[in-house]
């Protein structure tokens, strides 16, 4: 049985990262979008199904890494610009309004342990930043920040042990060579594959298939030179990929 879709979304610029934030109960995706003209945050509504994504204000400079998302509160890591950027500061806004709630300069990032993270300013001294507040505390008095259940895949490089037996299978199953690396995740009734094969191009594909190989749902996220670097993630119950850089695609998984 094909898998049941939720949404398919293009952007007019190219998707360049995404993180989730919110609660359990409430998630929500953040989308940046950037090329050479544009720059843009969006936020999309996880816990409806084909909600469209919605706008979010987003600060003028392109150089904010996500680092994690709690309730209404999304914390960046602020980086110098540069082939080789160092970190800057850590920096968290409210979403979904946009707005900057703090700033903090610091050095270099360590642990993260929950909402907090272990920093240092200078070059000796370690600090416990507290995200949620933007202050310094003595040590973490809680750990706790409510988890996203963001499943990851385990990836293959073609040098590594393993990949090999998976060439073995994939030409064996489904008369395909793949070549260069594999992502791979198992669920409780589910398969799902993201490998690369040259069919006069390379070519990203993505399948998805029940524990008896039997195909489910399959498509071709890129295509040639410039292939990003997220293949797929599964959230609560829910595929997301990203496919051709503009287009997010969700399915329920």
């Amino acid at each position: 049985m094909p898998l049941p879709k939720i949404l398919s979304h293009t952007f007019n610029a190219n998707i360049w990262s995404i993180g989730y934030w919110g609660t359990k109960d409430a998630p929500f995706l953040w989308i940046e979008t950037k090329d050479l003209s544009s720059h843009a945050w969006f936020g999309m509504d996880l816990s409806s199904q084909g909600q469209k994504p919605f706008d979010i204000p987003c600060p003028s400079q392109k150089n904010l890494v996500w680092l994690c998302g709690m309730d209404e509160l999304a914390v960046f890591l602020r980086l110098q610009s540069g082939k080789n950027p160092g970190i800057e500061a850590v920096e968290a806004y409210h979403f979904p309004s946009g707005e900057k709630q703090y700033e903090v300069p610091i050095k270099q990032r360590h642990q993260l342990a929950g909402e907090f993270l272990l920093v240092n300013q200078d070059s000796s001294t370690n600090q416990w930043l507290h995200l949620r507040t933007g202050l310094f505390v003595n040590a973490p008095n809680s750990s706790h920040i409510e988890t996203f259940e963001v499943e990851a895949s385990q990836h293959f490089e073609e040098s590594q042990p393993g990949f090999k037996e998976f060439q073995q299978f994939f030409a064996q199953q489904f008369s395909e060579k793949i070549v260069k690396g594999l992502d791979y995740w198992e669920g409780a009734d589910k398969l799902i594959f993201s490998y690369y094969l040259y069919e006069s191009v390379l070519k990203n594909k993505l399948l998805v298939t029940d524990k008896a190989f039997h195909i489910l749902h399959e498509d071709v996220l890129a295509e040639g030179d410039g292939m990003g670097y997220q293949t797929f993630q599964v959230f609560q119950n829910q595929l997301i990929y990203i496919k051709n850089k503009h287009q997010l695609d969700r399915y329920v998984c």
